[in-house]
C-alpha cells in the first residue's frame, strides 16, 4: 500500500459568499505545501487513500450521504470536519449508518452532543482553539492612522421576526415551545444552545416526536440574528460611520430607519472582506457564544490584518486574547449602551488603537496563523489514530 499522504475533500456543497470556501482553500494550500496530495471526492477518487498517513477534510456543510459513502469505500479513513453548525444537523448517528470500525473525528468546539453519541469511536475537540485560525496576506498592513473606514460589520441578515413566521409557518403544533425557548434565550448570554434545547425538549410532550436539528436551526438563527440587530440599532444615529456589508441591506436599512451614519452594502466575498479589514480601523463582530466559528475567524483575521477587533463576549475566546490589549469585547445583553462612547474613545484615540492592533496583529500571526493551526490539527490526528488502532485491535 502507497504511504503518500492524501488528503480527501469536496468544494461544491458551500456557498460562494461564506468564509468557508476561502477557509478550504488556504488550509489546502498549506497541506500542499507539506507534501500531501489532494483529491477531489467529485473528480478522482485515489487507491492510496486508506493508508495511514491520509484522511478525508471537510469544512462546512457536507451531506450525510458523502459520509456514507466514504465508511463503505475508506472504511479505516479518520473524517474530520472544521465547522459544522451541529451535529445533529448533518450526522444521522446510528451504528447501522457509523459502524463501530468507522473513525470520525469532528473538530468544532461546541459538539456536547456527540459525547452520548451511538458511535464510540466518536472523537470530539471540545472547547480547544485547535482549528482557530486567521487569513491575512504576508503584507505588512496599513497603519490605524491612515485607515478611512471606522467601523466595518459584515455578516448575513434576516429579520427575527421572519424566522419565527417560517417556524410557525412549518410546525404550528409546536411553536409555543419555541416561542419558551427563545424568551428564555433572549435574556441569556451564556450559555450551551443544544444542551438547552434538548433539555426544553424532555419536559415538553408536544416536542418528544420532533428533531433536534429542526430546533436547532430555527433557534440558532433566531438568536444570532437577534444579536446582530440589536448591537446595530446600538450604533444607528451616532457619530460613528459604520460600513455594513451583507445580505439583505435595503430591509436593514429600512428597519433601522437609514442612519445617516450607516452605509449599506450588498454581500461581497470573504477575500474581498480581508481587504476592507486592512483599510478599517475597528472591526465589529457580533456573535454569540454558540456561533464560535464566525466570532473566532472573523475576530482573529480583523486583528491579523491590523484593525482592532471589537466582539461578543466569548468566555472561551476571551480566555486566549487579553482584554483591552489585544482585543475588546462587549457583552450584548449589559454593554450595548456603552458600545457608542467605547467606540467613539477609541476611534479619538490614534495611540491606544495601534497599541490594540499591534498587539493582536501578532498574536493572530502568530498563535493562531494558519500553519500553527495545521498543526495542531495533525497533532490531534495523530492522537485520534492511537486511541482509534488500540481499540479496535483489542
Amino acid at each position: 500500500m502507497s504511504n503518500i499522504p492524501t488528503i480527501l475533500c469536496c468544494t461544491n456543497f458551500i456557498s460562494q459568499y461564506d468564509a468557508l470556501p476561502h477557509f478550504l482553500q488556504t488550509y489546502l494550500t498549506e497541506f500542499k505545501q507539506r507534501g500531501y496530495s489532494i483529491y477531489d471526492v467529485n473528480e478522482q477518487i485515489p487507491l492510496q487513500a486508506n493508508n495511514k498517513n491520509s484522511f478525508a477534510f471537510f469544512i462546512g456543510q457536507i451531506p450525510s450521504e458523502l459520509y456514507e459513502w466514504l465508511n463503505v469505500h475508506f472504511p479505516l479513513l479518520p473524517i474530520i470536519n472544521l465547522y459544522v453548525d451541529h451535529p445533529y444537523y448533518y450526522f444521522p448517528f446510528t451504528e447501522k449508518t457509523y459502524p463501530s470500525y468507522c473513525p470520525l473525528l469532528v473538530m468544532p468546539d461546541w459538539t456536547n452532543a456527540l459525547k452520548n453519541a451511538s458511535n464510540p469511536l466518536i472523537a470530539v475537540a471540545n472547547q480547544t482553539h485547535i482549528s482557530y485560525h486567521s487569513i491575512t496576506s504576508n503584507s505588512v498592513p496599513p497603519s490605524q492612522q491612515t485607515r478611512t473606514i471606522d467601523v466595518l460589520f459584515t455578516g448575513s441578515f434576516t429579520l427575527p421576526e421572519t424566522i419565527e413566521q417560517q417556524f410557525r409557518q412549518e410546525q404550528e403544533k409546536i411553536y409555543s415551545v419555541f416561542k419558551k425557548i427563545v424568551s428564555i434565550l433572549e435574556n441569556r448570554e451564556n450559555f450551551e444552545l443544544d444542551t438547552f434545547i434538548q433539555e426544553c425538549l424532555v419536559v415538553e410532550e408536544q416536542a418528544k416526536t420532533q428533531t433536534f436539528r429542526f430546533f436547532y436551526t430555527y433557534i440558532d438563527k433566531y438568536i444570532r440574528n437577534l444579536y446582530r440587530l440589536k448591537t446595530l440599532q446600538a450604533l444607528a444615529n451616532t457619530n460613528i460611520k459604520v460600513h455594513y456589508y451583507g445580505n439583505s441591506p435595503k430591509l436593514l436599512a429600512d428597519i433601522l430607519k437609514s442612519p445617516a451614519n450607516f452605509y449599506f452594502n450588498e454581500a461581497i466575498s470573504f477575500e474581498e472582506t480581508l481587504k476592507l479589514m486592512q483599510n478599517s480601523k475597528i472591526v465589529l463582530t457580533s456573535a454569540y457564544q454558540n456561533n464560535m466559528a464566525l466570532l473566532s475567524e472573523r475576530s482573529l483575521s480583523a486583528m491579523a490584518n491590523g484593525a482592532v477587533s471589537i466582539h461578543g463576549k466569548s468566555p472561551f475566546l476571551n480566555s486566549l486574547l487579553k482584554e483591552g490589549e489585544e482585543v475588546i469585547s462587549f457583552s450584548w445583553l449589559n454593554d450595548l449602551e456603552q458600545l457608542p462612547q467605547t467606540i467613539e474613545q477609541l476611534l479619538a484615540d490614534t495611540e491606544k488603537r495601534q497599541f490594540i492592533a499591534d498587539n493582536g496583529q501578532k498574536k493572530a500571526r502568530t498563535e493562531f496563523s494558519v500553519s500553527t493551526s495545521v498543526n495542531r490539527l495533525l497533532e490531534k490526528i495523530e492522537l485520534f489514530r492511537q486511541q482509534y488502532y488500540s481499540l479496535i485491535l483489542k
